[in-house]
Formats: C-alpha cells, structure tokens, sequence
C-alpha cells in the first residue's frame, strides 16, 4: 500500500531534486528511496514503470520549464532580439540546470523515444524565432538543427571546460556565434 502523502508527483518531484543536487550519473532508485525515508520497492507503487518510467515523466517536465522559459524570454521581441533571447534562455537553462539538461539532450538514461515524442514542442520557440525571419519549413528544420547544435555544442564544451585557458570572453563568443546565425537568416 502506497505510504500517505505520498504519490507519483512527490516522487517525481523528489528524484528532480535529487538529479540537480547530485546530477544523473549518481541518481538511483536506492538514493531516492533514502531520501523519501522509504524502501526501493516502495516506489513501484508510485512509478510502476521503475526507473526508466520516472525518467521519462522528469525529462517532459524538464523539456516544458525549458520551454516555458524559452518562451517567456522570446516574448515580445523579434527576428535578432527574438534569436538572442532564446539562445540566452536556453545556455541560461543549461547552465542553472545541469543534470536536467545532461537528462533530456544525453540520450543515454530512461526512454530515449521521450525528446523524439515532445519534439514539436520543446523545438517551438525555436520555430517561432525562425518564422519571423521568413524563412521557409524546409529552412527551419535546417537552421533549428543549425542552431539547436550550436546552442547545445557550446553549452557542452564549456561544461567540461573546454574552453578554459582561453583569451575571449565565453560570452563574446557564444553571442558571436548567434550573430552569425543571424546574418545568415538575414
């Protein structure tokens, strides 16, 4: 029987928190269970699919706040503005969120279908930037990937520290790269 109070949400809610504070390589049904002050098999009466069913609830909730926030930043502003505010929204998220963002563009951990099912919605802000520059569906696809891979390639290199060491500014760098993907939509 399920322990009062608690339910599918608090466990969802309880392995986030978990995720950001330790991140997703030292996440587990055990360290979870721990934390709610409960037995591991206890948790099947809340999340009957294990492991990869908890994951997948927290990679939509995840893809949905970092849509949110994409869309609160690109409210109001078009074309350069527009692209801008989003590309900051989404290194901001990454960087605010780094077990959660390692969790939904990692691939490796829980059903890896979950990103492919909320595709269309965590790529609309994404395509709402790209239509206000006229450009056709076909072109979207293109520049979102473009730009999808740039945002996340360099949010992931300076995670690992890879740009450490280096002169320029990580901001001056990250703008430079938007820019130019500006002016190519331009």
């Amino acid at each position: 029987m399920p322990r009062q109070g608690l339910n599918r949400q608090a466990v969802t809610e309880a392995a986030t928190k978990l995720i950001e504070e330790k991140g997703i390589a030292a996440f587990s049904m055990n360290e979870l269970a721990r934390s709610l002050n409960i037995k591991t098999a206890s948790l099947y009466a809340h999340v009957k699919g294990g492991m990869d069913e908890l994951l997948s609830d927290i990679k939509l909730n995840t893809i949905r706040q970092m849509t949110d926030e994409e869309m609160a930043a690109i409210e109001g502003k078009e074309k350069d503005m527009a692209l801008f505010a989003l590309a900051d929204a989404y290194r901001n998220y990454a960087k605010e969120h780094p077990g959660l963002y390692l969790l939904v563009t990692g691939g490796q951990h829980g059903d890896s279908s979950v990103l492919e099912q909320a595709a269309e919605e965590f790529s609309k802000p994404i395509r709402i930037v790209l239509s206000q520059f006229g450009v056709s569906e076909k072109e979207q696809a293109n520049y979102e990937r473009v730009l999808r891979g740039m945002m996340h390639g360099f949010v992931s290199q300076e995670e690992c520290g890879a740009f450490s060491g280096q002169a320029a500014n990580l901001n001056e760098s990250y703008f430079l790269a938007v820019r130019i993907i500006a002016e190519s939509l331009e």
